[in-house]
């Protein structure tokens, strides 16, 4: 069943009746991604993440977006997905048009319009997380004003300074690239981004493997 990467074997056993007729909700949990000479060896991401779907195919589809966005140079490889989603087995879409997908952050202390439309600065966690190329780093501005994005590592020194600008309201978003103010990559490790506006100050804490 490893031959072809378990092309077709995988969506024809979801197909069969007594698994697609029962399934509800698809859970993927404690989750430890192996981004580079895998599937065997040890884990080198923990995305802190659960991925919940009524659809394998696209729990499937998150997935394996999410080895892209970590660096994955062989989710090709993981071609079930697209098989899944065609004809004769229609498990669900690989179409990202297709799919609602919503995030939820800190849901106890976080309602789903606070969490899309703050009415205070808001500093929301990286993503991919951890990471070995690149990290986009969203922040919300309910006021134009003065935005500060600084990266530090666990010394304490600024290794970079990622902007320094006026913003005006709204949600914004700044790619980090793992390089310091020399151009320089950085090595693997933990990293502190903080958000300086006005009054606010708020960390977030950035790993980036390699």
């Amino acid at each position: 069943m490893h031959d072809d990467h378990a092309d077709p074997f995988l969506p024809a056993l979801n197909s069969l009746p007594e698994i697609a007729g029962k399934q509800m909700i698809n859970i993927c949990d404690a989750l430890f991604a192996v981004v580079n000479g895998g599937p065997g060896g040890l884990p080198q991401a923990t995305p802190n993440k659960i991925f919940m779907s009524q659809n394998t195919v696209v729990l499937d589809y998150v997935g394996r977006q999410m080895l892209a966005d970590l660096g994955c140079e062989t989710i090709d490889r993981a071609h079930h997905v697209d098989t899944a989603a065609g004809e004769p087995y229609n498990l669900g879409t690989n179409d990202p048009s297709q799919m609602d997908i919503v995030n939820v952050i800190n849901p106890v202390s976080i309602s789903k319009d606070k969490a899309m439309n703050p009415n205070q600065f808001y500093l929301k966690q990286n993503y991919p997380n951890p990471f070995n190329n690149s990290t986009q780093i969203q922040f919300y501005m309910p006021q134009t004003a003065n935005a500060r994005l600084e990266i530090f590592d666990t010394n304490g020194n600024m290794i970079k300074l990622l902007m320094n600008d006026k913003f005006p309201k709204g949600w914004h978003s700044v790619s980090w690239k793992i390089n310091n103010d020399s151009g320089i990559i950085v090595a693997s490790g933990v990293y502190i981004c903080r958000l300086t506006c006005v009054s606010f100050q708020k960390a977030i804490i950035m790993q980036v493997v390699k």
